[in-house]
């Protein structure tokens, strides 16, 4: 996974921005081989205030991450958690899409994650839209977790590091306040009715899909029943052609039967 001892205070306030950059790609790199996807790269770019990084469903070919953060000399910590955490929305991308599957530990997940994922016709909660809905809908619940858990490996490691239990202190503390705050406004059982509302708009999305599917094959199977008004005019044409060209081959064949001494009489 690269030097961890980079990402302690002492040295990353001494590495330069493209070394930072370096150390965050081999952090996902490591991610990625960890959870069997492809690794994406990391860019560095100017994102909007409060914003620390992003995963573009739509463009899933990097993670995005805040340049302002970056160039923080205390951030370090920080910066390995969002690669962490927006390395954790491609593996969830991969395994709805069927790249990937999932690993075992996350086989009950799949369900919400596609239910959540605007790609497949779900429904995902933007950050603009509820900070609680946003928080905590299944797919950024998963990847907080997965987030924090990664970083606690990590303890030992950086236990000397007076930063690091910074970092660590500051996100418990942010984390306990969302999760109260979540409780005020959903009650008790807030995860089960954000992941509902979600499920239910989701399946509204499919059935309107599927609605819309059939009304447009009912539309072609009208369409192909029931001709244009020239259509109905060329058929009428032919239909005479080909009953003026059978008249004639009548005709004729009466004639030759004249001339053949058969057909005259009974």
């Amino acid at each position: 996974m690269g030097n961890l001892n980079d990402f302690k205070e002492e040295k990353w306030s001494d590495l330069k921005l493209r070394e930072r950059q370096e150390m965050l790609q081999k952090i996902e790199n490591q991610m990625a081989n960890e959870s069997r996807r492809t690794a994406r790269k990391v860019s560095v770019k100017k994102l909007p205030e409060g914003s620390r990084g992003s995963y573009d469903f739509n463009k899933p070919i990097e993670i995005k991450i805040s340049k302002e953060m970056l160039k923080k000399s205390t951030d370090g910590y920080q910066c390995m958690a969002t690669v962490i955490h927006e390395g954790r929305h491609a593996y969830q991308d991969d395994v709805v899409s069927g790249h990937i599957p999932p690993q075992e530990s996350d086989r009950d997940n799949v369900a919400s994650w596609r239910a959540n994922s605007p790609k497949v016709g779900g429904v995902y909660n933007e950050s603009g839209d509820s900070r609680i809905d946003y928080l905590f809908q299944p797919k950024e619940i998963d990847a907080n977790n997965f987030a924090r858990q990664k970083m606690n490996s990590f303890k030992e490691y950086f236990k000397n590091d007076p930063k690091y239990q910074e970092y660590s202190d500051n996100r418990d503390m942010k984390e306990l306040f969302m999760h109260r705050r979540a409780h005020n406004e959903y009650g008790e059982n807030y995860r089960e009715k954000i992941a509902n509302d979600i499920e239910r708009r989701y399946k509204a999305n499919i059935q309107g899909k599927q609605g819309q599917s059939q009304q447009s094959k009912q539309a072609r199977s009208e369409g192909q029943a029931k001709d244009s008004p020239a259509m109905q005019r060329y058929k009428e044409q032919q239909g005479q052609i080909a009953e003026r060209v059978k008249a004639y081959k009548e005709a004729q064949s009466e004639s030759q039967d004249i001339v053949q001494g058969r057909g005259v009489g009974g």
